[in-house]
């Protein structure tokens, strides 16, 4: 291999459509984690007596909050956990292409180095 040549393993089309992807995916699980959340909201509101315990119960409050907190927070984390870490994979994409690109211009510049004897002599 030539000094002049240089050897990558990514492709920069590559690594945008991956952020973009990442991107598309990250909104749909979020769209989805709230759909179940409603969902879910919805059939605890119309079926609150199948599903919550009876009031004269021993720690009824308790096992009710419970059951409600379990059940509706269950969708809503997993969708925004997913959404966060599909989003911060795509920002780290897009930070790396970046740092590459401004690599890749640095690398182009060429600077001249002026001679500042031979100024001075003239």
């Amino acid at each position: 291999m030539s000094e002049e040549t240089e050897m990558f393993f990514h492709n920069e089309e590559v690594v945008m459509r991956l952020a973009m992807w990442s991107n598309i995916v990250a909104w749909i699980a979020l769209v989805i984690g709230l759909l179940s959340f409603g969902n879910i909201a919805y059939f605890i509101a119309t079926n609150t007596s199948q599903v919550l315990a009876p009031a004269g119960s021993p720690n009824a409050a308790f096992n009710n909050i419970n059951i409600i907190t379990s059940q509706l927070l269950t969708p809503l984390t997993g969708g925004i956990f997913v959404f966060f870490v599909l989003r911060g994979l795509s920002q780290l994409l897009n930070m790396g292409l970046d740092m590459f690109s401004v690599m890749e211009d640095e690398e182009e510049v060429e600077v001249e180095e002026i001679d500042l004897e031979e100024n001075n002599e003239e």
